[in-house]
């Protein structure tokens, strides 16, 4: 059974993906939610203040698992996407193994720093009103003044961590990378996503899916069953 590690987005939890488990275990497929300091299960633990540090952190998590699978792979949404880059980079360094491939969802590359319309600096009426834009959190949730009295500080935390990343290594992985975007993502745009083509020596395939930045909830078999192709063929997955 293939293993498909799963990174969350910015103030999100493991939970997530908590839908995905059923419907890619039906495929064949085991999906490890990977858990961020400060949130879900880990809510008492102290956050982290990089991504470096948050990488580190996440291979407790890593390691047991890739020394009982014989392939696995990497999908990364939206923050998450650039933490599994950053996690695949360490794996390289420290010799252990790395995945098949990564799949990133919904982010820009590396070295994209332009400004973003969500920002650990807006205040919480501002960051609410983007995050609806985005799709992803109910409405009810958004409107629930102690629920997201619990969120925005996570949110804000992890906002200010993209904002604070820095690549300090251009060079480019030896793992294949597919990238994918929403076609009405408020946040990200396609030739800011293209920009993955020139982090991996292997292949490289650009995907538009149509929806907002939570792109995958419109049809969530349809596009797991695809995922699922992707893991097992290796071929563009639309």
């Amino acid at each position: 059974m293939k293993t498909l590690f799963c990174f969350p987005s910015s103030g999100s939890a493991a939970s997530m993906y908590q839908p995905w488990k059923v419907l890619l275990a039906q495929q064949n497929i085991e999906l490890v939610a990977l858990e961020y300091p400060a949130r879900g299960t880990r809510f008492c633990d102290n956050p982290v203040d990089s991504i470096a540090a948050l990488t580190h952190d996440l291979l407790d998590q890593i390691k047991p698992k890739i020394k009982h699978t014989t392939e696995f792979a990497f999908f990364g949404h939206s923050l998450g996407g650039l933490v599994c880059f950053e996690t695949t980079r360490l794996l390289g360094k420290l010799k252990l193994p790395l995945p098949s491939q990564l799949i990133i969802s919904a982010r820009q590359g590396p070295l994209c720093h332009l400004p973003s319309s969500l920002s650990s600096r807006q205040t919480d009426d501002e960051i609410i009103k983007t995050l609806k834009t985005m799709g992803g959190i109910a409405d009810e949730v958004l409107a629930h003044t102690e629920l997201m009295a619990l969120m925005l500080p996570i949110i804000r935390a992890d906002l200010k961590l993209n904002e604070e990343y820095s690549c300090s290594d251009t060079s480019a992985i030896s793992v294949p990378i597919t990238a994918i975007y929403g076609s009405h993502d408020p946040v990200v745009e396609k030739r800011n996503v293209e920009q993955w083509y020139s982090f991996t020596e292997s292949e490289f395939e650009l995907i538009e899916m149509p929806g907002d930045h939570f792109y995958f909830n419109q049809n969530l078999q349809l596009f797991l069953t695809r995922i699922a192709q992707q893991l097992r063929n290796k071929i563009t997955i639309i």
